[in-house]
């Protein structure tokens, strides 16, 4: 069992302390209420597709950059995406959220 919790603990520290840092602007924000937000992919219209992700993946997973991101695909498409976040409290806020 120790082994398992010591190799969990390397893990979680190993994601923790990963390089890679998001570096797309954040899109416009068509609404927002405390750390909910509601991100406009396509200002231009065309019929709405709502993501919402899972509360463990925080909404970038969506849009991790230019060749990596379903919400940036689907503009040129019929469908325009919005996605919404629910953020995190002030504390634990990181400089990579967007």
């Amino acid at each position: 069992m120790f082994n398992r919790l010591h190799g969990l603990s390397a893990g979680i520290r190993a994601y923790q302390g990963h390089p890679y840092r998001r570096d797309l602007a954040a899109p416009p924000v068509l609404w927002r209420e405390g750390t909910t937000r509601l991100f406009d992919f396509r200002p231009e219209g065309g019929q709405s597709v709502l993501f919402v992700p899972s509360l463990i993946n925080r909404a970038y997973i969506l849009d991790l950059s230019d060749e990596h991101s379903l919400l940036r695909w689907l503009p040129p498409k019929p469908a325009c995406a919005r996605c919404s976040s629910i953020g995190t409290r002030p504390a634990q806020r990181s400089k990579s959220s967007p």
